[in-house]
């Protein structure tokens, strides 16, 4: 084995770029497979506001961790919605920690669905 010190320099290769369009292409195609494009809701939340009001009246429905309205006998408010409703009281919903948001959402939903549009989340302790 010996060393070669000979002028001639080796030619250096091209590196193609074909390959690496393709690796990039492949990459694109499978991020927009795998993503997701749903439509997410948002929900309108109003800041409180402090003052008089000329609505005295609120009525006082408890949030259960399985998505009842109970009253505070721990009563189903159903009955007390449909009057809530009819005389356009507001609502004022207590929820207690450890209660999923997610049901929290899904009961405003049902609620904005059978016509109320003045509802509050009072959070508990």
């Amino acid at each position: 084995m010996t060393f070669d010190f000979s002028d001639q320099q080796r030619k250096r290769q091209k590196v193609g770029l074909t390959p690496l369009v393709d690796v990039i292409f492949i990459l694109i195609v499978f991020f927009m497979l795998v993503s997701s494009f749903s439509n997410f809701k948002t929900l309108s939340i109003l800041p409180a506001t402090t003052g008089n009001s000329a609505v005295s009246k609120v009525l006082h429905l408890h949030l259960s961790a399985d998505g009842r309205l109970l009253t505070k006998a721990k009563e189903a408010g159903d009955a007390l919605l449909m009057s809530a409703q009819q005389n356009n009281i507001p609502l004022a919903i207590h929820v207690k920690e450890g209660v999923p948001l997610q049901t929290g959402v899904q009961v405003l939903d049902q609620l904005k669905a059978q016509g109320f549009e003045n509802v509050s989340l009072v959070p508990e302790r």
